[in-house]
């Protein structure tokens, strides 16, 4: 990188001594935006040295960034310093604490923050409230959402769509989809607009729960009420058909999607690529996938992921080899979990040896296996009377360092049962059980 002059170094502070606080704000919200928390704190120590002080606006925008960053504890040591500074915090910049120590579970300090903005005449708006209620439902705390709710509507504040898709969630991650239903419809009634996101909510709740026909229902009230459905619509309700078997339905529904100009995304086409191996359309699943590398999508590793796991499910196992060994010729890296996937594929057909060489493949090609890795193999070796391979790379999993998870002592108790009470393997039981509660 080229070195900056003194001359640029005087223009630059010659221009940043020229700005005021709106221009501050604007460039460090626009930093923290894109993830640059720590450069926009820069700047407001700069401001300090300047004519332009940090204001409740600019130290709201850093607060609001580092709650995003989950540094909560520096949110609130910069919220106590502009309290100092005699600079009042205003509802955003609660909001913004309130929403970070929510996603800790700090229900007690939440409550005495919200008791102090209250001392201070600083009432929460739609904003809070609906982070309050997406925090709650979020930890399947529904009530306590609802009572939120009404709470809010007591104090004159409206909820909009964003606080009751949260209570809509909420329902659905307890399985209440009649209920998600019933707060959709009161949303209508009184007036707020529901988006895709709410109808796409409860589409994932009937789909989650097997029940197709209220989903395909839903998706045509959609067109209905004027909204059109999106892509996140489509591939939920394409997952469902498959995982009920309702293969043609599925093929109707995606040619219906993409006449709807929506192209399919990398993760609809893994679904189809999973559904039609899920249910048994080998020759379907095979054609989709070379259709879609004709068009040069096979750098989507998510899609060679699908079919890898999928031909193994169903135990086609020269066509998962063959997927797994195009990632390489394709310039792609399969991950430990990929790696994971052919391995356990490996030794349920009876090829240890196999998997075993794939085991060096990994730390050849730089990919570190895990303790998952070598359990599947450990695991492989005693099925096939490997005892005393088993052992070995039980003594390499240990001396590796992995910590040992029920997988590796049930492995470890199989052995002794199988071969006697060796003292390597006796020695390595309360070793384990230290390095676990580490």
């Amino acid at each position: 990188m080229e070195k900056i002059s003194m001359q640029q170094r005087k223009l630059v502070k010659e221009k940043i001594c020229k700005m005021d606080e709106v221009m501050f704000g604007t460039v460090m919200n626009g930093l923290c935006k894109q993830g640059h928390t720590q450069t926009a704190l820069s700047l407001l120590r700069i401001m300090e040295q300047g004519d332009a002080k940090p204001n409740t606006v600019v130290y709201s925008i850093v607060v609001d960034a580092l709650c995003k960053d989950q540094m909560v504890g520096a949110a609130f040591n910069l919220f106590n310093e502009m309290k100092r500074k005699g600079i009042t915090p205003n509802v955003h910049t609660y909001s913004s604490l309130v929403d970070g120590l929510c996603k800790f579970d700090q229900w007690e300090e939440v409550r005495l923050l919200l008791d102090e903005m209250t001392h201070l005449n600083i009432f929460p708006n739609v904003h809070t409230f609906s982070m309050l209620v997406d925090a709650f439902c979020k930890k399947g705390m529904v009530e306590d959402a609802v009572e939120v709710l009404n709470v809010m509507i007591q104090k004159g504040e409206h909820p909009d769509v964003v606080t009751f898709n949260a209570i809509m969630e909420g329902y659905c991650l307890r399985g209440e989809i009649d209920v998600a239903r019933r707060v959709l419809d009161s949303m209508i009634d009184i007036g707020v607009k529901c988006d895709i996101f709410s109808y796409n909510i409860l589409v994932n709740g009937y789909c989650k729960q097997k029940k197709l026909d209220e989903a395909m229902h839903l998706y045509c009230e959609i067109s209905q009420k004027g909204l059109k459905p999106d892509i996140v619509t489509y591939s939920t309700i394409l997952q469902g058909l498959f995982e009920v078997g309702r293969v043609e339905c599925s093929e109707n529904l995606f040619t219906e999607m993409q006449n709807a100009g929506h192209s399919p995304d990398i993760y609809t086409c893994g679904i189809m690529l999973h559904g039609y191996l899920k249910n048994g359309h080998v020759e379907r699943a095979m054609s989709l996938f070379h259709r879609w590398e004709k068009q040069k999508e096979d750098a989507y590793i998510l899609i060679y992921n699908r079919g890898n796991d999928g031909f193994f499910k169903i135990q086609k196992l020269d066509k998962a080899r063959s997927i797994f060994d195009k990632l390489y010729s394709v310039g792609l890296h399969p991950d430990v979990i990929r790696y994971n996937v052919t391995v356990n594929g490996l030794c349920i057909e009876g090829l240890v040896d196999e998997a075993k060489e794939l085991l060096r493949k990994m730390e050849d090609n730089r990919c570190s296996p895990d303790n998952a890795t070598s359990n599947l193999i450990v695991n492989g070796l005693l099925k096939s009377n490997k005892t005393n391979e088993a052992m070995t790379l039980l003594k390499e999993i240990i001396q590796r360092g992995f910590p040992a998870d029920r997988v590796t002592m049930s492995l470890l108790i199989e052995l002794l049962l199988l071969i006697g009470e060796g003292p390597f393997l006796l020695n390595m039981i309360p070793e384990l059980h230290l390095r676990n509660e580490k």
